[in-house]
């Protein structure tokens, strides 16, 4: 869209676009009168005189030319034909009889038509040119109806709306017009589809070269007659804000040049009747904010899209389109191929299902931080990638998509040791390993952090939990779990000093001392006929019996230090308890005296708050290891 700003001292225009008989010569405004304004460096009408004023830079003279004088050689003669001789328009005439000129006194800002003794050409024709920095005209007039201005191809008019008062060509160092201008009229009414084919049919000329153009904001918005659009070169366009925006009838796209695009924001929306899209080089783009938002016939979008973009706002960028399930593959492959984090996509409408390599790519990125949405409504199974922010994590499920291995084991029959992934010790290759007799036992040797660095480690055999015992898998209502003995076995982490927040999740069976320092210090996580946390030696007590049951229990302090304790998702026992909450051990407290006896199977921990997460954690928790109902 040509970028115009209010200004005040307007004049009222109104008119309607009439039909009227050509007298002589074919002009624009002889055939279709009502023009509100009309400024062209050719004649537009057979009433219209000078057409511009020109001051020269050889002594700042001014004087008024026809369009006939500027083509039959006696402009450059008045301005000169050396090399430093210049010409600049102080006022561009209105050919519609209204007398709306458009002029600039300020020789600094008055654009060119002339430059070293030539008339300013694009692609043949001439144009007056602006600098794109501070070169203007401006007019004064208020008008609702539409604008029209000439496509590079040489034969589609573009219109834009307008309503209210309007400046021609105002902010020009926002370049939001072509630079290279040689016709502009503004109808006082609306034209319909009818009226602009007729129009367009008499211009057969390049009036507008969009080479220079870096702002296309709401160029071509609402033209709701376009079906196609021409391969015209917008190359330098940066900003495509709203440009295509409600082209309701755009049923087909050209490969155009977008390559410097930033911002596609909006671009695209409503385009409803586009089915298919091409794959445009948008690799310069930064955000796709809702930009094919509403494209309720889009099907087929291409793969590779957004391979090389920086972007990570693509909020509702594809809200309510009928992407094919090929298509939302493409899409979300491309953008994690891209490899930014935290960002946003959305893809709704359709209802068309996403495939395993688009659930994969969709996994992806949500351990890079992104939120995505889909049709089909597919999250990402990775807990601690869906709620981030972790600072240990420990289970023999995978909780993030860049999960390897989660525990190491040592086998009894040769004391050799060995890593493996989730789905090794559930598919048979660590039953395998280590053997499957009665006198075949695993053991944990080390049990990976999914969250960072700070694995569980024991490297004494007698203290060592299993994970197979007798040449069986333990397993826990269906899924593998760690089995501690009660006696010795714990591991030991690098101490998490927890001083304000923190939250842990746990799953487990058993009775003891499940975690907890292993010098004292009365900070521990406690199962013996109650739920018990002890926090610098304060305890919160549920007078909830779960000793040897499976059990998933929550434990969350706010930054108040409102300390809760949740079981099987019920809200248990609550109170304020300030101190440092450190601990160092799996399955033991004060070791020597006090341990773990029975299963765990999983233990995710923050140091920050997570209540308003807790739900949706404790619900990715049951619905792998079916806890409750």
């Amino acid at each position: 869209m040509i970028t115009v700003a209010a200004i005040t001292d307007s004049i009222t225009v109104s008119a309607n676009l009439v039909a009227t008989q050509p007298v002589g010569e074919n002009n624009l405004l002889d055939i279709y009168g009502g023009a509100a304004a009309a400024y062209s460096l050719r004649r537009l009408s057979k009433n219209a005189t000078n057409v511009v004023r020109v001051r020269r830079s050889s002594d700042n003279t001014e004087a008024n030319f026809t369009a006939e004088q500027i083509l039959d050689g006696d402009l450059l003669r008045w301005v000169g034909l050396s090399a430093s001789d210049d010409g600049f328009v102080t006022t561009y005439y209105d050919q519609s009889g209204n007398g709306n000129n458009a002029v600039e006194n300020t020789a600094s800002q008055q654009p060119q038509l002339v430059s070293g003794g030539s008339v300013i050409t694009s692609n043949g024709y001439t144009v007056i040119q602006y600098d794109g920095t501070d070169d203007n005209l401006t007019t004064s007039l208020t008008a609702t109806g539409t604008m029209l201005m000439g496509g590079s191809d040489g034969s589609d008019f573009y219109e834009v709306a307008i309503s209210g008062s309007y400046s021609l060509l105002a902010s020009a160092s926002l370049t939001g017009h072509p630079l290279n201008e040689s016709i502009r009229v503004i109808w006082g009414s609306s034209l319909t589809a009818a009226q602009k084919t007729a129009i367009e049919n008499l211009i057969t000329y390049t009036d507008w070269d969009f080479s220079d153009v870096t702002s296309f904001t709401n160029y071509w918005r609402q033209r709701s007659e376009l079906t196609d659009f021409p391969l015209i070169d917008i190359s330098s366009g940066i900003s495509f804000i709203n440009a295509w925006r409600d082209c309701l009838s755009l049923t087909l796209f050209p490969l155009l040049n977008v390559s410097s695009g930033t911002s596609f924001q909006q671009a695209w929306r409503d385009c409803s009747s586009l089915t298919s899209f091409p794959l445009l080089n948008v690799s310069s783009g930064t955000n796709f904010q809702q930009a094919w938002q509403q494209c309720s016939s889009l099907e087929d979008f291409p793969a590779n899209m957004f391979d090389s973009v920086t972007a990570t706002d693509f909020t509702q960028a594809f809200q309510n389109t009928n992407l094919s399930s090929q298509s939302i593959e493409n899409i979300v492959v491309s953008i994690d191929t891209a490899g930014q984090s935290n960002g946003t996509l959305n893809i709704a409408g359709g209802g068309n299902a996403t495939t395993a390599t688009a659930q994969t790519a969709i996994d992806s990125l949500t351990a890079k931080g992104w939120t995505v949405t889909v049709p089909d409504g597919y999250v990402s199974p990775y807990v601690i990638d869906l709620y981030q922010g972790s600072a240990a994590a420990y289970s023999l499920r995978k909780l993030s998509y860049n999960t390897t291995d989660v525990i190491r084991v040592r086998r009894s029959s040769d004391n050799a040791e060995d890593d493996f992934t989730a789905d090794e010790i559930t598919d048979g290759t660590l039953l395998s390993w280590v053997g499957n007799t009665a006198s075949d036992n695993g053991f944990v040797t080390t049990w990976y952090d999914q969250a960072g660095s700070n694995s569980a480690t024991q490297g004494s055999a007698a203290s060592q939990p299993k994970i197979v015992d007798a040449g069986v898998l333990v397993e826990e209502n269906g899924r593998p779990a760690v089995d501690f003995d009660g006696t010795d076995d714990y591991f030991s982490i690098t101490i998490i000093s927890q001083t304000s927040e923190f939250s842990h999740f746990v799953t487990s069976k058993g009775t003891g001392f499940l975690y907890g320092k292993s010098s004292g210090g009365a900070n521990y996580l406690r199962y013996t006929g109650t739920i018990r946390i002890s926090i610098n030696s304060t305890s919160l007590i549920e007078y909830t019996n779960v000793d040897n049951l499976q059990t998933q229990t929550s434990f969350i302090r706010s930054n108040t230090d409102l300390t809760t304790i949740y079981y099987n998702s019920n809200t248990g026992a609550f109170s304020t308890i300030s101190g440092d909450f450190d601990s160092d051990s799996i399955g033991a407290y004060n070791l020597g005296t006090l341990f773990w006896n029975g299963n765990i199977q999983e233990h995710i921990i923050y140091s920050t708050d997570q209540s308003a997460n807790r739900v949706g954690i404790e619900t990715n928790i049951n619905n792998h290891y079916n806890i409750y109902p």
